[in-house]
């Protein structure tokens, strides 16, 4: 077995070299799904030896092979839930083809480190860092009275995170989220709205969550859909103290850009 990756399901993939695909020389990947195990495609022309998930569910396995299950694909491929395919046309280095290590870094970018020396027909000395055409984002939106917002990048076929700390332990939360912004202080709209504190988005959707050990999470699945690459949202949350106080405030606001990798 060559390398392992648990997946979000419960499920794992492996990379292994079975004897009857060719022994040392040949690797398969496969997935385990509590039950039983079934191969994701064909054998590889040589050995996956990392393997690494994509935001949108994608698989990247990396190694010193030269094709996957059939398909060209020099020491990464990617498998997209029916086939693998060469990522972004793998690596090019002649006789020096093998991926020793990759990593998915914050931004979405794919850092990529072994012993080639060519990426994407370009000089690259054993590093090198695969970008998106179409990044995700994420800036600021306006600035909070109380608690901190912290969100997830955006990515096509990804669950989408946001979580608010530091909220009143007693309290109920309005989950805003809107195609735009604006700017309503809102203590023109309720008396018990702290000063300073700030409505950033247009409530196109409103949800009402209870605040727990003074955090709330939202989260939802963004379709892989090629049509909401670019597209943005706002994402604010506004806390309701459940006391004597009826205290309003407002965390800050994120906007986001949806990308796909």
């Amino acid at each position: 077995m060559s390398a392992v990756l648990p997946l979000p399901d419960g499920s794992i993939v492996v990379s292994a070299a079975p004897v009857p695909f060719g022994g040392a020389n040949a690797s398969t990947v496969s997935r385990w799904d509590g039950i039983s195990w079934a191969a994701l495609g064909g054998p590889f022309t040589g050995i996956a030896t990392g393997l690494l998930r994509l935001p949108d569910g994608d698989l990247v396995a990396s190694g010193g092979f030269t094709a996957a299950s059939g398909v060209p694909a020099r020491g990464l491929a990617r498998w997209n839930g029916t086939t693998w395919q060469a990522l972004a046309g793998g690596v090019d280095s002649g006789l020096n083809v093998s991926v020793s290590a990759t990593q998915l870094l914050p931004n979405g970018d794919l850092a990529v480190g072994g012993l080639f020396t060519e990426a994407g027909n370009a000089p690259a000395a054993h590093f090198a860092e695969l970008t998106t055409t179409c990044p995700a984002s994420r800036q600021s939106a306006g600035s909070g009275c109380s608690g901190v917002l912290a969100a997830d990048l955006a990515w096509t076929g990804a669950t989408w995170r946001a979580t608010a700390t530091g909220l009143p332990a007693a309290a109920i939360a309005f989950v805003v989220s809107g195609a735009t912004t604006t700017m309503l202080p809102l203590g023109q709209v309720f008396t018990t709205a702290q000063p300073g504190c700030t409505l950033h988005v247009q409530p196109d959707v409103v949800e009402l969550r209870l605040v727990t050990a003074g955090a709330v999470t939202t989260q939802f699945t963004i379709p892989d859909a090629a049509a909401l690459v670019g597209a943005i949202f706002h994402h604010q949350v506004v806390p309701l103290a459940l006391d004597v106080t009826l205290a309003m405030t407002a965390t800050n606001a994120v906007s986001l850009t949806v990308g796909s990798f």
